[in-house]
């Protein structure tokens, strides 16, 4: 009888293992960390577009045109082919044909300090976040080691009351 009484509580306790660890699971959950790229910024340069031109989502007049510009348009060229310029918007990269376009380099010295400046205060924010976020994780991490020395502590005293118990 107390041989079945001991398996009995070694099934309790295990029970109660697997329900902390389903619980302990359940609790902490993925951690989902996003990684901010750090040190990745657009390079190329400002430039004013001298007439209306649209902007197309491949290097090719066939391809969707995806934005309408005017004459006037201050846009960040960054690469510049043959037949088309690439231009960065909105986080797309896009393409203006060179036929019948003319653009002129921009002199406007104070858009490019503002440019920066949101730079700056961009890479400041996702150092920020990126910092926040191992904060998190690391908390997700202590919560969980508590968690375990909780459930082990509890089935320790378990299994000593059942080991006294049996003595007695």
């Amino acid at each position: 009888m107390i041989l079945s009484k001991r398996n009995v509580y070694k099934k309790i306790a295990a029970r109660l293992m697997a329900f902390a660890f389903v619980l302990l699971t359940l609790l902490t959950g993925p951690c989902i960390c996003s990684r901010a790229a750090e040190g990745e910024q657009l390079s190329g340069e400002l430039i004013t577009l001298s007439e209306d031109a649209g902007a197309y989502a491949l290097p090719s007049e066939t391809s969707e045109i995806v934005k309408e510009f005017k004459a006037g348009d201050v846009v960040l060229k960054t690469n510049d082919t043959p037949n088309y310029i690439e231009i960065y918007y909105q986080d797309q990269t896009l393409y203006i044909s060179k036929k019948n376009l003319s653009v002129e380099a921009s002199a406007n010295e104070a858009l490019a300090a503002e440019m920066e400046k949101q730079s700056q205060i961009d890479k400041s924010w996702i150092e920020s976040y990126v910092s926040q976020m191992k904060a998190i994780r690391n908390a997700r991490i202590w919560r969980t080691v508590i968690i375990i020395l909780i459930v082990a502590v509890v089935a320790v005293i378990i299994f000593k009351s059942v080991t006294h118990k049996e003595k007695s």
